[in-house]
């Protein structure tokens, strides 16, 4: 059991994960946050510093929270107290008598500190360094760039030869078919190798086409492709083509061929594109260029065409004869929408302008994102830039797109482009790896990387050696050591400061011997020496606050370097207070070192600034307090070395920085996360720090980063799951304030913000989508309307909730809906969004009901279940609602009829709750029409639906429905009446148009009591007559529906 200390906060989530985890040999416990303790290098539960807003804000966080105490030595805390206005030239008449009250109790205090061994000044360590980064990677990589690092017992799978580590694939100098049109008007397909073994050298078309046009699997699209083929082929002048739908069989190197086709095109003597609409459409022949051009296999195809030669275009159904002819450039124009980016590779490939590796790989990125494929493996990406490279490693079906293009990277002279890559800081967080957009706008040639990749371990991480780094140190602050001038003033200062304790001992001892023993003149020395160094003794005591404030305050000439982190925003002059004790504006603001950071010019020179003066940062800095876990949060880096205050933002506290690379005179500083289950430093954010960093930090031998972490699924600590509410209208809005109410960390998602303020004013969470909703939850309720609306909120396309359910959640449908209706959902789930793990529940109950249990129970006064599975729930709540409405309407007709007889309709619902013509709705209802009250606890639209769709099964299940039928009707004219968003007891308007307010009316007045009794008897067996009637219908119903 984790024990808090004083102050701290626990986290308000853990890892849903169970069981003990563990760490190599080293460490086995349960999976929480930890980091690599500066001092003795083992694994230590992470508790964050925080500012007072997010201690007192919601528990949104895995990690542990404390507030921020201040480390300064007491005796320095006096003066400060005492002297802090004069130190800070903010003194006025009252601080000054002030501080003469204070002086001598301070100079008592200090008095009796002195006697306490303490280092005011803060220690120094590491020879004036940061401290170590206790951290090393002993694992071994995935894949190395050295044959004799891989794990012995898959040396024997690896080719010898060292440049063959990573399985450099042999490029084919011709392909493997090529087609030859016959003067009979057919072709054959000829093995190449064989037919130049015997004829000789074959020159050949490369026909570049996509299938999206030109079906594989339609014969007529086959026939026009290989026409047009044959047709460009005798024009040409050659004897051959390559073609992919007839030169690619389904064969076991069919993959392999797929990622030679840059070696197909390189050989080919001309490119031919052959553009046609499928049969029925008829687009213009640019948006079919264009439609070809979105392919991904499209863009190295004409890159890699024969330089010099035009490519010819054909189009289907035209004459042999009839084609167009491009150039590179103008294809780029025509068919690309990135001519600026693209234009550049096809000026190297035409040897316009030649591009150095780094170049041509970054620019290539920037466009290999943008075309469309149909996927093989997952490396595709990588794979189709591989092509434009001399050297290329063997496709491995497992290796994911930045796995493949490690690979890729390694066989390449690509100037070390995964070291500059690292050292990006991508716009926005959630971008791809391959989308190098620096925040600051430098490309990949602008960055000097310090450290080597020696491999990568597997699931998108590579393995780094020789970076620079120091931890980041959360759980407090720590006395700073500075480096001042030794003066004359200070030395004396430091003396008599150092001495006094032995004067005091010296003088009382000596006076203590001339009490015992007096009348002689030895033992009168000993009382003057007393008496002097207990003088001495004083007036050092009175002046020591001024003593100590001359040793402790002045200009700082270096101090120790340490990396403090907090979590939120704060003043720079309260943060200086805290780790100083003083604010003497030795901290600024760094200028340029994160994305937040802001500076100005101050007399021609560059000074950072409160990075919250700009407003979409303090915008920020507001919203981050109510952040969700896993969204991103504020935090705050202090570096006592260069003296300097960053704001940042990451999901987690990084518990390291890792200086990886340079640029611009200043270094590139990793801010990395730890997960100490897989040994890997995980990519938070990256900062610019000035290059005096560099002396101060140590080197970190071996690493293992990854650039984004995945998110792990969290449960609430509170043993309560999270629940995603959707729709909270009336009833909805109840329900989720009942589960808050309960303990359960609700999240809740409306169209109507008045219901999302309520959600948030009693400590729910809102948001702004259905998908970000349910992030993280283990049950989803949905309380919308209709079923229309449920389809909407589950599978509207990239906000659809069911994007966004974690593993094994729970969706609870509570709306009124078919009885097929939830099956339905549940098959499309399963089958069409391939999610069979995620569980429904047709609420209020059904037979998966059980993992729902907790929650249910939590809204509901009581709970039900019944057999018959999915479905059936929704068959019994239909009929349920049957009865309800027919209820409200029997009883609206009859208070409407009482009211136009004349009878007290209060003094006439008194006595029909006493009479077997009472009914729970009747009990219910009629109160809102005594009172004229409309305002909606329960909308008359939602009958109005629900009777619709009773009705609709009544139809299915070939059943008469004479009384609901009716009442359908009846709400149908009130909802058109306009009464539709109002209570379902309005619909007593209806019977009474003459006046509205007639029941309300009617409960003032007077009548003769025996004609008021029959009346009402009257009308009470009329009443008992009806429930008679349509509960036998109704139990026939429910049979009929069995």
């Amino acid at each position: 059991m984790v024990q808090l200390n004083r102050g701290q906060r626990k986290h308000g989530y853990q890892f849903r994960k169970a069981g003990l985890v563990r760490k190599g040999r080293v460490w086995v416990g349960r999976e929480n946050d930890r980091y690599l303790s500066a001092t003795d290098g083992r694994l230590v539960e992470l508790v964050v510093q925080a500012s007072e807003d997010i201690c007192h804000g919601p528990a949104n966080s895995t990690w542990a929270r404390k507030r921020i105490e201040e480390s300064t030595p007491t005796i320095l805390r006096v003066v400060y107290s005492l002297l802090g206005r004069h130190l800070q030239n903010n003194q006025d008449a009252w601080s000054r008598v002030s501080m003469c009250l204070e002086w001598l109790p301070s100079c008592v205090t200090i008095a009796g500190l002195l006697f306490l061994p303490t280092d005011l000044g803060g220690e120094l360590r590491n020879n004036g360094h940061y401290e170590q980064f206790k951290y090393h990677y002993w694992g071994y990589s995935t894949a190395s760039t050295n044959l004799h690092e891989v794990e012995p017992s898959s040396t024997n799978n690896l080719p010898g030869p060292r440049q063959y580590a990573n399985g450099i694939s042999k490029r084919p100098l011709r392909p493997r078919l090529l087609c030859l049109p016959q003067d009979d008007g057919g072709i054959v397909i000829v093995n190449v190798e064989e037919w130049e073994a015997v004829h000789g050298s074959l020159e050949y078309l490369f026909i570049c086409y996509t299938t999206e046009q030109y079906s594989h699997e339609s014969n007529e699209d086959m026939d026009e492709l290989h026409r047009i083929a044959k047709a460009a082929t005798r024009t040409a002048g050659v004897a051959a083509y390559w073609i992919a739908c007839s030169c690619m069989p389904d064969d076991d190197d069919q993959f392999e061929d797929i990622y030679r086709i840059s070696d197909v095109v390189r050989g080919a003597q001309a490119l031919v594109v052959i553009i046609g609409p499928s049969p029925g459409l008829r687009p213009e022949e640019g948006e079919m260029l264009r439609h070809l051009g979105s392919r991904l296999w499209t863009f190295p195809e004409v890159l890699l065409s024969p330089s010099g030669q035009p490519i010819s275009i054909y189009k289907r159904d035209c004459p042999p004869d009839s084609f167009r002819v491009l150039s590179k450039r103008n294809f780029a124009i025509e068919a690309w929408g990135d001519t600026t980016v693209s234009r550049e590779l096809i000026d190297h490939y035409e040897g316009s302008i030649i591009l150095s590796p780094l170049e041509l790989v970054s620019i290539a990125l920037q466009c290999f994102p943008n075309r469309e494929t149909t996927r093989y493996y997952n490396g595709d990406l990588s794979y189709a830039l591989m092509g434009l490279l001399r050297r290329r490693p063997s496709v491995n079906p497992n290796d994911s797109a930045f796995e493949a293009f490690c690979r890729l990277s390694w066989a390449n002279d690509s100037d070390r482009v995964l070291e500059r890559l690292v050292c990006m800081l991508p716009r926005n967080i959630d971008q791809p790896w391959y989308e190098i957009n620096d925040f600051w706008g430098s490309h990949l040639w602008d960055i000097e990387p310090l450290c080597q990749v020696v491999g990568f371990g597997g699931k998108d991480t590579v393995i780094m050696s020789g970076a620079f780094g120091a931890p980041i140190r959360w759980t407090s602050l720590e006395p700073v050591n500075m480096l001042m001038r030794k003066t004359a003033k200070r030395s004396v200062a430091r003396f008599a400061l150092r001495s006094t304790p032995g004067w005091i001992v010296i003088g009382v001892m000596s006076l203590a011997i001339t009490r015992s023993r007096t009348g002689t003149d030895a033992y009168l020395a000993f009382t003057v020496i007393g008496w002097i160094f207990t003088g001495l003794y004083i007036l050092v005591m009175l002046a020591s606050p001024y003593l100590i404030s001359i040793l402790y305050v002045g200009k700082t000439w270096a101090s120790q370097p340490w990396l403090f982190g907090f979590e939120g925003y704060m003043e720079i002059g309260e943060i200086e207070q805290l780790v100083f004790g003083i604010n003497l504006g030795r901290l600024k603001w760094s200028p340029y070192s994160s994305d937040l950071s802001l500076h100005v010019s101050q007399n021609g020179e560059c000074v950072g600034k409160d990075p919250t003066c700009r407003e979409s940062t303090a915008q920020f800095v507001s919203a981050a307090r109510n952040s969700r876990y896993g969204e991103l949060k504020l935090f705050t880096l202090v570096d006592t070395n260069t003296l300097t205050v960053t704001l940042f933002r990451a999901r987690r506290p990084p518990v390291a920085m890792l200086l990886c690379g340079s640029e611009g005179g200043m270094q590139r500083a990793l801010l990395c996360s730890y997960d100490w289950k897989s040994q890997t430093l995980y990519r938070e954010n990256v900062l610019r720090v000035d290059t005096l960093v560099l002396d101060k930090m140590s080197r970190v031998d071996r690493f293992r980063l990854g650039l984004n972490r995945p998110m792990a699924e969290t449960a609430d600590v509170n043993g309560k799951p999270k629940v995603a509410f959707i729709g909270l209208g009336a009833m909805g809005r109840g329900m989720a304030i009942q589960l808050l109410s309960e303990g359960f960390p609700v999240s809740g998602f409306d169209l109507n913000p008045m219901s999302l303020e309520t959600l948030l004013a009693m400590g729910g969470t809102v948001a702004p989508s259905p998908r970000e909703c349910v992030h993280d939850a283990s049950f989803f309720i949905c309380m919308v309307a209709n079923a229309p609306q449920i389809e909407h909120v589950l599978f509207t396309e990239s906000v659809g909730a069911v994007f966004g359910l974690v593993k094994d959640a729970t969706i609870i449908l509570c709306s009124t809906v078919a009885p097929g209706f939830p099956q339905k959902i549940l098959d499309q789930i399963h089958h069409r969004f391939c999610r069979p793990d995620i569980n429904l529940v047709d609420c209020p109950v059904s037979g998966g009901a059980l993992r729902a249990a907790q929650v249910l129970q939590s809204f509901s006064q009581t709970l039900y279940t019944i057999d018959g599975g999915l479905g059936c729930a929704s068959k019994v709540q239909l009929i349920n609602q049957h009865l309800a409405g027919v209820h409200i309407a029997i009883a609206a007709e009859a208070m409407g009829l009482a009211a136009t007889m004349g009878i007290n309709t209060k003094q006439f619902y008194d006595i029909v709750l006493k009479s077997p013509a009472h009914s729970w709705m009747f009990e219910n209802r009629v109160p809102h029409m005594l009172r004229n009250d409309w305002s909606p606890h329960s909308a008359l639209s939602i009958f109005v639906k629900d009777l619709r769709i009773v009705t609709s099964e009544g139809l299915k299940e070939d059943f008469p429905l004479y009384i609901v039928s009716a009442v359908e009707r009846l709400y149908q004219f009130a909802a058109r009446a306009g009464y539709e968003k109002e209570d379902d007891s309005g619909l007593v308007r209806i019977f009474i148009p003459q006046n509205l307010s007639l029941i309300s009316e009617a409960t003032h007045r007077e009548s003769h009591a025996a004609d008021h009794e029959r009346t009402s008897r009257v009308i009470c067996l009329m009443l008992s007559i009806v429930h008679e009637c349509r509960d036998i219908l109704v139990s026939l119903f429910a049979i009929a529906s069995v």
